[in-house]
């Protein structure tokens, strides 16, 4: 989940109107986040009126598979174990939950394979939020789903990875 607050955008989780903030990065602990481990933590009321937004995001892609009859993907973002995307080289990993049916997809557990595509070979692009507060206003899980160019899917999904956050 991400949040923006106080003109930052931080990793967030959401319990009871509570709202955990998360950083990685120093130059983010704004005043009352504490250090742990290796980040810092702050918590929120979900009605803080420096929390601007707080929503899920999620990757989709239109992609014509040789077995599969779906065309809408959403793009794993880490569910299948030992794929590593790598969105700099402009390739996402795609799942289903079955045994594969032919050698380019990968079984990683068992009733569930997955498959490394370019995104070149993808016709579409969409970046799909879920909100829970959005423009200040707390909202019961708004969606919001764009149309993208492949560049900003790229970007997007660089700038929201956890160490850039």
């Amino acid at each position: 989940m991400i949040a923006e607050y106080k003109e930052n955008v931080y990793i967030a989780n959401i319990k009871d109107n509570q709202v955990v903030l998360v950083t990685f990065d120093n130059n983010k602990k704004l005043e009352g986040f504490e250090p742990k481990r290796d980040y810092f933590r702050k918590v929120v009321q979900i009605d803080d009126p420096m929390l601007v937004s707080l929503y899920e995001i999620h990757y989709w892609v239109l992609y014509r598979d040789s077995i599969e009859t779906s065309e809408l993907w959403e793009v794993d973002e880490g569910r299948s174990v030992g794929f590593v995307p790598d969105i700099e080289n402009e390739e996402v990993i795609i799942d289903v939950a079955h045994v594969p049916k032919d050698k380019s997809w990968i079984l990683y557990e068992k009733g569930a394979s997955a498959k490394k595509i370019k995104l070149a070979d993808c016709d579409g692009f969409f970046v799909e939020k879920k909100f829970f507060k959005q423009n200040g206003k707390i909202v019961n899980n708004v969606i919001e789903k764009s149309s993208v160019t492949l560049n900003t899917l790229k970007n997007s999904m660089i700038m929201n990875r956890n160490e850039n956050l």
